[in-house]
């Protein structure tokens, strides 16, 4: 994983160019084999307010009077800045950069050298996946087209449930040990905090969530194996009164047992399905 700080600019728009103006803030980026990972921090928090969308664009090998021409690949997200700071995380392909909308205020992140002009093509913008639904599907019937959705709809769901790839490709990468839950050896990621950044995003929250926290300071790793239901996250508990209520409060609600195989330290796992 490669890490690198991106220095955010905000750009005045004029006839279609895009003009250079004051520094904004930076970007902390983690980059991926598949993805990148960003955090992005205004540092005029006075200024910058109100909603804002952000996309992810290329450069072509090409100049228009000069400028650099980018083009606008996706939409990657959006929300609202409060408390005059936008300060969030999110999931990008190995694109060259953001461009981030906020009012009539525009702010640009390059990953290489930041031009002092360019110009925007958003032709080749790609249709968000959610709103992709039955194209090109002209069933005979009503009952064919209800029965071509439920199966779509069906298909979709386990997917979403059983396969993830992204959470796949993470525990494939990662360095797996022997580890024996409920007596049985199973193979094993031991993460640590950070690693949760290789997950899906709706991992992410789980690096503030304060059993796991209190579970990895304590045993210095967290679990992560595979089952036929899905990815299990294991935290190893401490033994202590009333830990197993204080699990389910933080969402950890299932429970099993564990070790490292060919040791006799065995203790209690509390587990979710990601």
């Amino acid at each position: 994983m490669q890490r690198i700080i991106a220095y955010i600019y905000r750009y005045k728009e004029s006839d279609g160019v895009y003009t250079k103006c004051a520094n904004s803030g930076f970007c902390r980026v983690m980059m991926c084999t598949d993805e990148c990972m960003v955090n992005i921090c205004f540092k005029d928090t006075s200024k910058v307010t109100g909603k804002y969308k952000i996309y992810e664009f290329k450069i072509p090998d090409k100049k228009q009077s000069g400028c650099i021409a980018i083009n606008m690949e996706k939409e990657i997200g959006e929300g609202t800045i409060c408390d005059g700071q936008m300060n969030t995380k999110v999931l990008v392909g190995h694109g060259d950069g953001l461009f981030i909308e906020c009012g009539s205020n525009t702010y640009v992140v390059f990953w290489g050298d930041t031009p002092n002009q360019f110009t925007v093509t958003k032709e080749d913008m790609n249709i968000p996946e959610n709103i992709i639904e039955d194209v090109g599907i002209e069933p005979e019937s009503s009952r064919e087209t209800e029965q071509v959705k439920i199966e779509v709809k069906v298909e979709r769901e386990t997917e979403k449930k059983v396969q993830n790839p992204m959470i796949e490709r993470a525990f494939s990468r990662l360095c797996k040990v022997r580890f024996l839950i409920e007596g049985k050896e199973r193979a094993v990621v031991k993460l640590r905090p950070q690693d949760m950044l290789m997950l899906p995003r709706h991992c992410w929250r789980l690096t503030s969530n304060p059993f796991l926290m209190e579970g990895y300071y304590v045993h210095k790793h967290i679990l992560l194996y595979r089952e036929e239901k899905g990815f299990v996250l294991a935290v190893p508990g401490s033994g202590r009164e009333q830990e197993e209520a204080y699990a389910k409060r933080c969402g950890f609600v299932n429970k099993t047992s564990g070790g490292d195989s060919g040791k006799k330290d065995i203790r209690n796992y509390y587990y979710l399905y990601l």
